[in-house]
């Protein structure tokens, strides 16, 4: 399980470079994925050092990777697709940072207690 949970925090390293490195730079969404992989790590590097709470947020674990990770393909969509159809992932972006992204801090601050 610790092996999967350092995969987690290369794969956010590397979620995080691609958004910083984009052209045009949109800060917002580098401050929202930057300030969500800091938490999510912070919990993990907090998981890793009681392995029992690790057992009962696996679940939480796996979806909050999974709303980063769509966090970010749906960016990545945002400047790979034509303009007229840039909309449809701009929504998406906005709903899941919104609605989604804040879970992550539920997750985080749900650990420390």
């Amino acid at each position: 399980m610790i092996e999967v949970l350092k995969s987690y925090i290369v794969e956010n390293q590397k979620n995080l470079n691609y958004v910083r490195n984009l052209q045009p730079q949109n800060d917002k969404w580098t401050g929202t994925v930057d300030y969500a992989v800091a938490r999510l790590n912070t919990a993990l590097l907090r998981l890793i050092n009681d392995p029992l709470k690790l057992d009962e947020h696996n679940q939480e674990i796996e979806e909050c990777q999974k709303i980063i990770y769509d966090f970010v393909r749906h960016i990545r969509h945002y400047y790979e697709w034509p303009v007229v159809l840039k909309w449809i992932p701009g929504i998406i972006i906005h709903y899941t940072g919104t609605t989604k992204i804040p879970r992550i801090k539920k997750f985080l601050n749900n650990i420390n207690d």
